[in-house]
């Protein structure tokens, strides 16, 4: 009896052991950080909040309108060089559906916006890997992630994706939640 409850004692220590240096998983749903001002975007953010945290760290912008015919997801584009960010929002609500950084040109490959504060554009695919573990959907120049909105794997409200161009590195990341 005294080494079935020692065994049952130290069970958690093991699968505690097990865990170490394995890639990080989100605690919640991914977010996008401004490397410079820390500013945060976050999914299902609405339009006038996220305006006003874009308006906050200076990136200037004509504030987006929702298009005058009904839609199911509407885009604005906001900022400009490594501060362009592209927002997607529901039709019906103004809340904020997908967020995508993607590269400005191609001798500019590079962006102030982050994921989970640890990918970028450049970043490569073995930095995903390190930091997200193996993906959802592979197809070598695409990875994706699914969670639920809590950030746990591998459900489907929220994606992660990323496009890697002809050198492996990061040239688009989103994050979505789905339908």
């Amino acid at each position: 009896m005294k080494k079935l409850s020692l065994f049952y004692l130290t069970l958690p220590l093991l699968f505690s052991l097990s865990a170490c240096g394995a890639p990080t998983q989100p605690d919640t749903s991914p977010t996008l950080q401004h490397e410079t001002t820390g500013a945060t975007l976050t999914l299902e953010m609405p339009k006038e909040t996220l305006e006003n945290t874009l308006s906050s760290i200076g990136i200037d912008f004509v504030p987006a309108h929702m298009p005058t015919d009904p839609c199911i997801i509407w885009s604005a584009v906001y900022g400009s060089g490594e501060d362009q960010i592209t927002v997607w929002y529901s039709g019906d609500t103004n809340l904020t559906k997908q967020l995508v950084v993607g590269h400005i040109s191609d001798s500019n490959n590079s962006s102030h916006w982050y994921l989970d504060s640890s990918i970028s554009l450049g970043s490569s695919k073995q930095d995903i890997k390190t930091s997200y573990g193996d993906s959802t959907v592979d197809s070598g120049s695409h990875l994706s992630y699914y969670y639920d909105i809590n950030g746990n794997k591998p459900v489907g409200d929220v994606m992660t994706g990323f496009d890697l161009n002809e050198t492996g590195q990061v040239e688009y990341f989103y994050i979505a939640t789905l339908p």
